[in-house]
């Protein structure tokens, strides 16, 4: 999978966790499902927040979530007859209903989300590049989402494993113009800030990707998609840790070839109290627990939703975290993404 590629299919899982866990706290008031269990995967430790996967997850000040007062087993699996290309056995009747719940209630208020913001830290590990244990780069950004197609996406400081002859490996800060991550999307078009060349790079999005229908193109994970056709293009389930009363955990395996092309598997981890997103994992497609155990952890940070501008004289003048801006010295490109709609001749 190619490094723009892989930008492109973050950026897109971003909006998407966005959108999923904003939308489930706006029904927690009215119906929230009772949590159930599943297989002991990433059981979180008390190491940094680190998980058996990989995952890191940060603590969060403030009260803490309420208990239930008892642990369904909505999430047990029972191990039938396979459907094909199926990554988990068939799931229980009691765990369909209740992954249907969390699913419907994103498609049922993701409406009501018009701005997020966050911040974020991560940790990708590759052990071709570092030891399978230690992060080859550890990075720092933002994250900037408008209802109903604007986005932003940028690392801010990355640190990148370092191996020098004589020298203990340690952990150096990248230059001003070495390849960072920086993507932002105005409804239109997709940018992506290409460091090294000093490009500004404009993908035109065609008309069907637009706005909230982009959730049927071909980058996954993005704006509110319907039920119907999140469980069509995705393997899903709950897979939050026997005891875990705090969180709420979601797997999705890519159906369609295009998409497992990009990544194997995605973890969201859901913080109950503020249903807001915690912690991302991504698979690349080529993970193997033990042989290529290469991931990306995120935790999420300063998280805010439908947050109010401070100053609205400035902000008249002030310019849009979704509008791409020049830098002296750059040059920009333009392109455009083909329509995947056929076109029509005429009879």
């Amino acid at each position: 999978m190619s490094t723009k590629r892989a930008s492109l299919y973050l950026f897109a899982s971003f909006v998407f966790v966005s959108t999923l866990t904003l939308s489930l706290s706006a029904q927690q008031r009215q119906v929230e499902p009772r949590q159930g269990n599943s297989n002991n995967r990433g059981r979180t430790s008390n190491r940094g927040g680190q998980t058996q996967n990989g995952s890191r997850t940060q603590n969060q000040n403030g009260n803490r979530a309420r208990r239930p007062s008892k642990v369904s087993r909505a999430t047990n699996m029972v191990p039938v007859r396979r459907e094909m290309n199926r990554p988990f056995p068939a799931l229980g009747q009691r765990h369909i209903v209740f992954r249907k719940k969390l699913l419907d209630y994103w498609e049922e208020s993701s409406r009501k989300v018009k701005r997020y913001k966050c911040t974020f830290k991560s940790w990708e590990y590759n052990p071709a590049f570092a030891p399978k244990s230690e992060p080859f780069k550890y990075s720092e950004g933002k994250i900037q989402y408008q209802s109903p197609d604007k986005g932003l996406f940028q690392e801010t400081r990355v640190m990148q494993y370092t191996v020098e002859r004589g020298k203990k490996p340690d952990y150096k800060q990248i230059g001003k113009y070495a390849t960072r991550e920086h993507w932002l999307c105005n409804g239109r078009s997709v940018f992506r800030y290409n460091y090294p060349q000093r490009e500004l790079e404009e993908s035109i999005l065609p008309q069907e990707m637009r706005g909230r229908s982009i959730a049927d193109g071909p980058i996954p994970f993005l704006f509110g998609a319907r039920t119907q056709k999140m469980l069509a293009r995705y393997f899903i389930r709950v897979i939050t840790p026997q005891g875990e009363h705090e969180q709420y955990w979601l797997e999705a395996f890519p159906r369609w070839p295009q998409d497992q092309a990009n990544f194997q598997k995605v973890h969201i981890i859901i913080d109950r109290e503020k249903w807001l997103p915690k912690g991302m994992v991504i698979f690349p497609p080529n993970h193997h627990p033990t042989r290529n155990p290469a991931r990306r952890s995120f935790t999420f940070i300063n998280r805010q939703v439908n947050y109010v501008k401070r100053n609205l004289i400035s902000n008249l003048f002030s310019q849009e975290f979704y509008e791409p801006k020049r830098y002296s010295g750059w040059r920009r490109t333009t392109k455009r993404i083909p329509s995947s709609v056929p076109k029509t001749g005429r009879r």
